[in-house]
This record gives C-alpha cells, sequence and structure tokens, in this order.
C-alpha cells in the first residue's frame, strides 16, 4: 500500500505557486462513479477545500472517478489544468509517498479526505483481497483527540482473517499510533465483545 498526505501535497502546491493553489480552492471539480444496479454516484467539491476562515479542511484528487471540469470559466481554464497538472506531479513524487505492508489480520483506515491511497504490484505467490467499509469519521477523531473509548459501528474488514469479527454490533479496541500529531498514523484493531451474532439473530 501506499499513502500521500493530500494536505502536505498542498502546502507545497501552495508554496510553488499561490495562484495555482487559490484556483483548485475556488473552483469545483465534479467526480462520478457507475456502478452496478444502477448506481451512480456523483460529487461536486473543489479539489482543495477551505472552510470559511481559510484552514484546509480536505483534498480529492481521484482521476479514476473524475468527470468533465464543467464549473471552470473558459477564461481560468489554462491555469486551471496548469494547476491540476502540477498538483499531480507532487502527489505522485515519491519524496512524498509512504509505502508498507499489511500483515495479515491488520486493518488499515484512512481519512478520504485528507490521505491519497493506492496499491502497488506485487510479484511472486499469493493473491489480494480487500474490503472496503467506512466509520463515524466524526468518532475517530474524537477517538485520536482525546485519546479515549467512544461508540460506534464498524462494519466489514480487510483480511480475510478479521473479517468475520468485523461485523454490525461487535465491541472492539482501537489503538491508534503516530510519531507525532502532524504525521500519518494507523489503527490496529482487538474484538473484546463478540455482539455480532445476537445482532443478526434478532435483524
Amino acid at each position: 500500500s501506499a499513502v500521500v498526505d493530500g494536505f502536505a501535497a498542498a502546502r507545497r502546491l501552495r508554496e510553488e505557486n499561490e495562484l495555482w493553489f487559490d484556483v483548485l480552492a475556488d473552483h469545483c471539480a465534479r467526480f462520478e462513479y457507475i456502478g452496478g444496479s444502477g448506481t451512480r454516484l456523483v460529487a461536486r467539491r473543489p479539489m482543495i477545500e477551505l472552510a470559511p476562515d481559510g484552514e484546509l479542511i480536505g483534498v480529492r484528487f481521484n482521476n479514476r472517478s473524475a468527470a468533465a471540469l464543467t464549473d471552470i470559466p473558459f477564461e481560468v481554464m489554462p491555469t486551471y489544468y496548469d494547476a491540476y497538472r502540477r498538483f499531480g506531479e507532487i502527489i505522485d513524487d515519491p519524496a512524498m509517498e509512504v509505502s508498507f505492508r499489511l500483515d495479515p489480520g491488520e486493518c488499515f483506515v484512512v481519512d478520504n479526505t485528507r490521505v491519497l491511497h493506492a496499491r502497488k504490484a506485487y510479484g511472486g505467490t499469493g493473491h489480494r483481497w480487500l474490503q472496503g467499509c467506512y466509520a463515524d469519521r466524526d468518532s475517530l477523531l474524537s477517538f485520536t483527540e482525546k485519546h479515549g473509548k467512544v461508540s460506534g459501528i464498524i462494519f466489514g474488514g480487510t483480511s480475510k482473517k478479521i473479517k468475520n469479527y468485523l461485523q454490525i454490533g461487535n465491541k472492539i479496541f482501537v489503538n491508534y499510533n503516530a510519531k507525532s500529531r502532524e504525521k500519518l498514523g494507523y489503527f490496529k484493531i482487538e474484538i473484546y465483545q463478540a455482539l455480532s451474532p445476537f445482532y443478526f439473530d434478532n435483524h
């Protein structure tokens, strides 16, 4: 797996060219995903999102789901594409990347509004098994701020070994580790009360 801190990439772009940073923050991009059974997910948000007070609060960069850029004024389009291209180059810079390998039983949790993530190719034997899931972001943020217990629901899993106990209703310990508040961290989980069977029996 490989991750890039989107906030660090955005700050680097601003240091290089503040106009490029501003144009990606001032205009909305469009994203679209079309799946099976009539599923169509769309979003319209800037690639670099700022709070009203100027705080950097979100980064979105996904070529796979990028849709037509229909919200960019014609006269701004050349500058926007220059900024878009340079932002992509910064994100692809190996110096921005952190790479690691997940061991069986490990769960990798990311904040999709900050962390850009990808999987690298590998050789040899074996296979890759991925299971996407979503968690309540406010609870996770509360956990990292307070370093205490929070309540919430996590379902799905990221390995065959743990997918059976990362189910709706189960209570788990979540341990967050990071070198500092400004560095990317990771969560390790451990089940301490299996309630999922009771949940499904009653529903």
